[in-house]
Protein backbone atom coordinates (compact mmCIF):
# COMPACT_ATOMS: atom_id res chain seq x y z
CA UNK A 1 0.00 0.00 0.00
CA UNK A 2 1.34 3.12 -0.76
CA UNK A 3 2.19 6.48 1.75
CA UNK A 4 -0.34 8.17 -0.08
CA UNK A 5 -3.48 5.22 0.82
CA UNK A 6 -1.89 4.71 4.39
CA UNK A 7 -2.44 8.35 4.84
CA UNK A 8 -5.83 8.39 3.62
CA UNK A 9 -6.97 5.51 5.61
CA UNK A 10 -5.43 6.56 8.74
CA UNK A 11 -7.79 10.36 8.12
CA UNK A 12 -10.78 8.91 7.25
CA UNK A 13 -10.44 6.57 10.36
CA UNK A 14 -9.82 9.26 12.40
CA UNK A 15 -12.58 11.73 10.94
CA UNK A 16 -15.13 9.13 10.98
CA UNK A 17 -14.42 8.68 14.98
CA UNK A 18 -14.19 12.16 15.06
CA UNK A 19 -17.96 12.74 13.66
CA UNK A 20 -19.42 9.57 15.41
CA UNK A 21 -17.99 11.09 18.57
CA UNK A 22 -19.68 14.58 18.42
CA UNK A 23 -23.11 13.59 17.08
CA UNK A 24 -22.73 10.57 19.51
CA UNK A 25 -23.77 8.05 16.43
CA UNK A 26 -21.65 5.18 14.98
CA UNK A 27 -21.31 6.11 11.10
CA UNK A 28 -21.91 3.77 8.21
CA UNK A 29 -19.21 4.01 5.93
CA UNK A 30 -21.80 3.51 2.65
CA UNK A 31 -18.80 3.31 -0.16
CA UNK A 32 -15.15 5.15 -0.81
CA UNK A 33 -15.30 6.63 -4.60
CA UNK A 34 -12.02 8.20 -6.34
CA UNK A 35 -12.59 11.35 -7.89
CA UNK A 36 -11.05 13.82 -10.06
CA UNK A 37 -10.58 17.13 -9.23
CA UNK A 38 -13.83 17.96 -9.31
CA UNK A 39 -17.32 16.55 -7.97
CA UNK A 40 -20.29 17.96 -7.71
CA UNK A 41 -21.36 19.11 -4.61
CA UNK A 42 -24.54 18.04 -2.32
CA UNK A 43 -25.11 21.90 -1.68
CA UNK A 44 -22.75 22.65 1.10
CA UNK A 45 -19.10 21.85 1.35
CA UNK A 46 -17.12 22.73 4.15
CA UNK A 47 -13.04 23.02 3.07
CA UNK A 48 -10.28 23.11 4.90
CA UNK A 49 -6.80 23.75 3.50
CA UNK A 50 -3.76 21.42 4.40
CA UNK A 51 -0.26 22.84 4.55
CA UNK A 52 3.80 23.00 5.75
CA UNK A 53 4.97 19.45 5.05
CA UNK A 54 1.97 18.16 2.29
CA UNK A 55 -0.33 20.39 0.18
CA UNK A 56 -4.23 19.52 0.02
CA UNK A 57 -7.33 19.55 0.84
CA UNK A 58 -10.22 18.25 2.89
CA UNK A 59 -13.92 18.80 2.28
CA UNK A 60 -16.49 17.38 3.95
CA UNK A 61 -19.79 17.58 1.69
CA UNK A 62 -23.59 17.61 2.67
CA UNK A 63 -26.98 19.16 1.63
CA UNK A 64 -28.29 22.03 3.36
CA UNK A 65 -30.81 19.98 5.02
CA UNK A 66 -27.99 17.87 6.48
CA UNK A 67 -26.12 20.40 7.44
CA UNK A 68 -29.12 22.16 9.84
CA UNK A 69 -30.03 18.93 11.65
CA UNK A 70 -26.33 18.78 12.12
CA UNK A 71 -25.57 22.05 13.30
CA UNK A 72 -28.76 21.83 15.39
CA UNK A 73 -27.78 18.18 16.97
CA UNK A 74 -24.62 19.56 17.95
CA UNK A 75 -26.21 23.34 19.19
CA UNK A 76 -29.11 21.83 21.04
CA UNK A 77 -30.59 24.57 18.93
CA UNK A 78 -33.89 24.34 16.31
CA UNK A 79 -32.27 26.22 13.31
CA UNK A 80 -34.37 26.32 10.51
CA UNK A 81 -32.15 27.78 7.70
CA UNK A 82 -28.95 28.79 7.04
CA UNK A 83 -27.62 31.37 8.86
CA UNK A 84 -24.59 32.90 10.34
CA UNK A 85 -24.14 30.84 13.65
CA UNK A 86 -25.11 27.59 11.80
CA UNK A 87 -22.35 28.72 8.94
CA UNK A 88 -19.66 29.16 12.57
CA UNK A 89 -20.85 25.56 13.53
CA UNK A 90 -20.31 23.34 10.71
CA UNK A 91 -16.59 25.34 10.11
CA UNK A 92 -16.12 24.53 13.69
CA UNK A 93 -17.48 20.44 13.01
CA UNK A 94 -15.27 20.82 9.62
CA UNK A 95 -11.93 22.40 11.32
CA UNK A 96 -12.52 19.44 14.47
CA UNK A 97 -12.95 16.89 11.89
CA UNK A 98 -9.77 17.95 9.87
CA UNK A 99 -7.67 18.76 12.88
CA UNK A 100 -8.24 14.85 14.37
CA UNK A 101 -7.32 13.34 10.84
CA UNK A 102 -4.26 15.60 10.97
CA UNK A 103 -2.94 15.10 15.03
CA UNK A 104 -3.38 11.31 13.81
CA UNK A 105 -0.95 11.59 10.79
CA UNK A 106 0.93 13.90 12.44
CA UNK A 107 1.28 11.46 15.20
CA UNK A 108 2.14 8.29 12.77
CA UNK A 109 4.29 9.96 10.40
CA UNK A 110 6.69 12.11 12.71
CA UNK A 111 8.67 15.02 10.57
CA UNK A 112 5.10 15.43 7.98
CA UNK A 113 4.16 18.40 10.43
CA UNK A 114 0.70 19.15 8.15
CA UNK A 115 -1.03 21.84 9.39
CA UNK A 116 -4.42 22.99 9.00
CA UNK A 117 -5.69 26.54 7.07
CA UNK A 118 -9.23 28.34 8.60
CA UNK A 119 -12.55 26.54 6.85
CA UNK A 120 -14.30 28.03 4.16
CA UNK A 121 -17.63 27.27 3.62
CA UNK A 122 -19.74 27.61 0.52
CA UNK A 123 -23.34 26.90 -0.30
CA UNK A 124 -25.42 26.57 -3.19
CA UNK A 125 -27.76 24.41 -5.30
CA UNK A 126 -25.77 23.72 -8.28
CA UNK A 127 -22.34 23.87 -6.83
CA UNK A 128 -19.11 22.35 -8.31
CA UNK A 129 -16.21 22.16 -6.14
CA UNK A 130 -12.67 21.94 -8.47
CA UNK A 131 -9.45 21.53 -7.00
CA UNK A 132 -7.14 21.47 -10.07
CA UNK A 133 -3.81 19.27 -9.41
CA UNK A 134 -5.34 17.24 -6.61
CA UNK A 135 -6.25 13.58 -6.69
CA UNK A 136 -9.58 13.06 -4.28
CA UNK A 137 -10.49 9.94 -2.37
CA UNK A 138 -13.67 10.23 -0.90
CA UNK A 139 -15.86 8.32 1.17
CA UNK A 140 -19.74 8.68 1.40
CA UNK A 141 -20.97 8.23 5.64
CA UNK A 142 -25.03 7.55 6.76
CA UNK A 143 -26.20 9.18 9.42
CA UNK A 144 -29.61 9.97 10.99
CA UNK A 145 -29.42 13.63 10.55
CA UNK A 146 -28.24 12.23 6.67
CA UNK A 147 -25.67 11.78 3.92
CA UNK A 148 -22.76 13.23 4.19
CA UNK A 149 -19.31 12.11 2.40
CA UNK A 150 -15.64 13.48 3.25
CA UNK A 151 -12.86 14.00 0.86
CA UNK A 152 -9.30 14.44 1.33
CA UNK A 153 -6.43 14.53 -1.50
CA UNK A 154 -2.99 16.05 -1.50
CA UNK A 155 -1.07 17.70 -4.47
CA UNK A 156 2.61 16.96 -2.83
CA UNK A 157 2.57 15.06 0.65
CA UNK A 158 6.21 15.64 2.50
CA UNK A 159 9.01 13.89 0.48
CA UNK A 160 7.16 10.95 -1.41
CA UNK A 161 9.78 9.09 -1.88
Amino acid sequence: MSIEKKINNLFFVSAINCLGELIEEKIVLEKINEENYNFKSKGLAVIVGITEGGKGRMILDMTQETALKLANEITGENYNKMEEFVFITLSEIGNMIAGHGITTINNERKGLNLRLTPPSIFAGKTLEINVPKVSLVGINLKTNMGKMSIHIGFEKLGDEK
